[in-house]
């Protein structure tokens, strides 16, 4: 039994593409139990490459295939994930059906690159294509009747090599980001709305008085279409209330306020809603606090920015519900979280710092990647074991030293793009905290009667 998702690629091909091609998870080292005859004791590496010279530079000759075309925006290409079911298969027949599969789809027209990992109890193939055809230039589309066409390749290779196949497979192409985020049990775009919506429900005993809790929340609704949507505040954009989940189906929601019969709607009065404290989850930031002293620039921002979405300080349970766009960046926490430490490791403030750390990473990595090119050549031609461990040895120093430099300059890159977003979003929140205090303001003086009374 194989089960197949398409996942969009719109940003990093080439981390996709190393993803697929990681060692540690395409290598047989015992990571997962696996019998092997006397012949098949050595280390297998189960990467390959369709239309490319190697899966080493298979992410440089997409990149040309696309320069080429002049088609370097948009979707930059798809990650196709294969499952096999706990023991049905072995790493050979797993990653010989992955080959196959991506020849009799994208043989023809599209670079890939196949890795099969084996680093979970079950076995799964990863393909990445290039979205651009090195052939025509033409782009692939993953329409409905394409992720059929790759379903029903998987079904019929299932089927030669006599394993089980899923009569009625369900489910549509995700973005990644999204996809990995709720495999690793992470928030995504749409936690923040579930857990609103869980919230409204449990405050009402009828949809009308569900509809009327999330507008309090500030949430615009669109009811009277085909596909009922909401708009938290602040977002730019509507949310199907079928694309949450199947309990969030307008048809469920409404199920699962009717079965409230015995729950009573909250009191009016200052403090947490009754069970919100029950539904809320918590996060929390991973490091060590900075000694208490005035920051400014990218530290006091990124500080101020985990203040807002509740995180810090730590224990602080938040006086008000946290902004939709504060909440809907809880999926990022760990990199901001990483960012923030990175800042204050380096003591870095201004824009001025950080671009001359980054220029200093990005020598030091060109140094070392032309240090560990050298030691490779010369591995070639050691005959002595002991040299040999010992110029490996370096090697692999080299390439720690790399990875974390290579971080640094993602820290930096991140840091640029993420503080611009931060600024915005606060100003947004700002700007919401300020209508929102107008209004109750306002509606506490029509209460009394108006002013001067």
């Amino acid at each position: 039994m194989a089960i197949t998702k398409i996942l969009f690629i719109r940003a990093r091909l080439d981390d996709r593409v190393s993803y697929v091609t990681n060692e540690k998870k395409t290598t047989l080292d015992g990571m997962i139990e696996y019998a092997v005859s006397g012949d098949k004791t050595e280390q297998r590496l189960y990467e390959a490459a369709l239309n490319c010279a190697s899966p080493e530079t298979a992410y440089w000759e997409m990149a040309a295939t696309k320069e080429r075309w002049g088609k370097t925006g948009g979707v930059l290409g798809y990650h196709i994930i294969q499952s096999f079911a706990t023991g049905e298969t072995t790493p050979d027949e797993a990653h010989e059906i992955g080959i196959e599969l991506t020849r009799r789809l994208f043989g023809d027209r599209f670079e890939a690159v196949i890795g099969t990992h084996l680093n979970t109890d079950n076995l799964h193939t990863h393909i990445v294509i290039n979205s651009v055809s090195f052939k025509d230039g033409g782009k692939y589309r993953s329409t409905k009747a394409n992720m059929y066409r790759i379903r029903e390749v998987s079904d019929a290779l299932c089927r030669e090599h006599s394993l089980s196949v899923i009569l009625s497979p369900q489910g549509h192409g995700k973005h990644y980001a999204e996809w990995k985020a709720e495999k690793e049990g992470k928030p995504t775009v749409r936690s923040p709305i579930r857990e609103d919506i869980d919230l409204a429900i449990s405050q009402s005993l009828a949809p009308s008085q569900f509809y009327d809790a999330m507008r309090k929340m500030g949430y615009e609704l669109k009811l009277n279409v085909k596909y009922p949507a909401v708009r938290p505040q602040g977002s730019d954009r509507f949310f199907r209330l079928k694309s949450l989940g199947t309990n969030y189906t307008p048809e469920a929601i409404q199920h699962r306020i009717l079965g409230q019969t015995s729950v009573k709607a909250p009191e009016k009065k200052a403090g947490p809603p009754a069970g919100r404290k029950t539904q809320k989850k918590q996060y929390h930031f991973k490091g060590t606090l900075p000694p208490r002293k005035k920051m400014t620039g990218f530290r006091a921002l990124y500080f101020h920015y985990l203040y807002k979405m509740g995180i810090l300080p730590r224990n602080r349970a938040p006086s008000k519900r946290v902004h939709f766009l504060l909440r809907e960046d809880l999926r990022k926490l760990d990199q901001i979280t990483a960012e923030t430490k990175f800042l204050c490791t380096y003591r870095i403030d201004t824009k001025e710092q950080l671009l001359k750390h980054q220029s200093s990473a990005e020598a030091g990595i060109a140094a070392l990647t032309n240090e560990r090119k050298h030691l490779r050549y010369r591995a070639r031609s050691i005959k002595d074991e002991a040299q040999l461990a010992e110029c490996k040895d370096k090697i692999t120093e080299i390439s720690k030293k790399l990875s974390t430099l290579r971080k640094e300059v993602r820290y930096c890159t991140g840091i640029l793009s993420r503080s611009e977003q931060m600024t915005d979003t606060l100003s947004k929140v700002r700007q919401d905290e300020i209508k929102e205090k107008e209004l109750k303001q306002h509606e506490y003086q029509r209460g009394r009667g108006g002013p001067g009374r």
